[in-house]
């Protein structure tokens, strides 16, 4: 899959844990890329339900 309604999006290629970074294919406009939670400067602390409450943020943005 490479797009979603029209909208292009990249794809993973390949990943680096250890030097902490991704490699991604480039996509032409109209494209879909969020790095809006990304930091290069410190790993952020997750609560123990973390997850839990981002899928609730999500759903209460978006719907189920």
């Amino acid at each position: 899959m490479t797009a979603i309604r029209g909208f292009n999006f990249p794809q993973l290629i390949d990943w680096s844990d250890e030097l902490m970074v991704i490699e991604m294919t480039i996509v032409k406009p109209p494209f879909i890329l969020d790095f809006g939670k990304s930091s290069l400067y410190f790993k952020p602390e997750y609560r123990s339900d973390a997850e839990d409450h981002y899928q609730r943020q999500l759903e209460d943005t978006f719907g189920e």
